[in-house]
């Protein structure tokens, strides 16, 4: 049993064989054209795959520059309409265009609650009793004058009443 060959044997044997057969002259020729065709493409494919890839990133560049000029865009309609809203806001409330500067908000609502506290803090303190009203723009200020008493003379008299007293013998 051990002089018999095996099957494992007689598989390694006919691999052998298999692989030193030659080939046919024509068919290795056939071959190397084939492969040396299908170089030749590679070699005059790669430079347009270059430029194809050239050109997908200039239009990713176009893409981007056009969405950054929307995005600027989206942000100056955004703040012209903030704008309006204040100016609403204020013509609403009875500001002027320097006080509506001021006001602070992201939204209408808050550009109110701005503009209420704002007029607020304007508002003069009625707590006090003794301030004097607020005076009226077209009235003339009046002056607290207080009448004159005889006995605020001066010791040696009114030297203007003396003479005239003299004058008209009086």
């Amino acid at each position: 049993m051990a002089d018999e060959p095996t099957d494992k044997d007689q598989e390694s044997t006919e691999v052998t064989t298999s692989q030193s057969d030659t080939f046919d002259r024509a068919y290795v020729e056939r071959l190397r054209k084939e492969n040396a065709a299908a170089r030749q493409k590679i070699k005059d494919l790669e430079p347009r795959a270059a430029k194809a890839d050239q050109l997908e990133e200039a239009s990713k560049t176009e893409v981007q520059k056009l969405t950054d000029k929307l995005t600027a865009a989206e942000s100056a309609v955004a703040q012209q309409e903030l704008n309006v809203a204040r100016l609403e806001v204020a013509l609403e409330k009875g500001l002027t265009a320097t006080q509506a500067k001021r006001l602070l908000g992201a939204t209408k609502d808050e550009l109110v609650a701005d503009a209420d506290e704002l007029l607020e803090s304007f508002k003069p303190d009625t707590d006090s009793e003794d301030q004097d009203p607020p005076p009226d723009q077209n009235a003339k200020p009046k002056p607290k004058l207080k009448p004159g008493r005889s006995d605020d003379m001066a010791l040696n008299g009114d030297p203007l009443l003396t003479s005239l007293k003299s004058k008209l013998g009086i």
